[in-house]
């Protein structure tokens, strides 16, 4: 990421266009990087706890031998092919949400929100239906014969 962000700094500087980028021009604002912090650093920290309790979950499977890991990554299968639809929901909430808070109307954030949280609700249960009839067939290989 500092490559890529290093290169495309250069490459905005050196540009004719207007949307050239003038380096002493720049300059940090104390309100804002603290607004930024405020809001980013328990972000941080979230993401910080749960990649470390993916480690420890992730540790205590393993010791439980090969059967319990296969069960495990196909249970992950399972997780990257049906999360991106849930967090769609999500990322249009935190994008209407945001749009409605930074014009000052509260009243629509809750609303949006509310209809978020509800249509997320509504397709995680169908999901998790779609889920539960389809994994079996998917992985049934792991389920012990009876």
């Amino acid at each position: 990421y500092v490559a890529n962000s290093l290169i495309l700094l250069v490459l905005l500087c050196r540009t004719p266009d207007r949307i050239r980028v003038n380096l002493r021009d720049l300059h940090f604002s104390k309100d804002e990087l603290g607004r930024i912090i405020r809001i980013g650093l328990p972000a941080g920290i979230q993401g910080m706890i749960f990649a470390l309790s993916n480690v420890l979950i992730q540790s205590a499977i393993n010791s439980e031998g090969s059967l319990a890991m296969a069960a495990s990554a196909a249970a992950y299968v399972l997780e990257i092919n049906t999360y991106p639809f849930i967090n769609a929901f999500g990322q249009a909430v935190t994008t209407f949400t945001s749009q409605n808070f930074g014009a000052g109307n509260i009243k629509r954030c809750l609303n949006v929100v509310k209809k978020g949280l509800t249509l997320n609700f509504g397709f995680t249960c169908f999901l998790t239906v779609l889920v539960f009839l389809a994994a079996r067939p998917f992985f049934g290989g792991l389920w012990p014969r009876t």
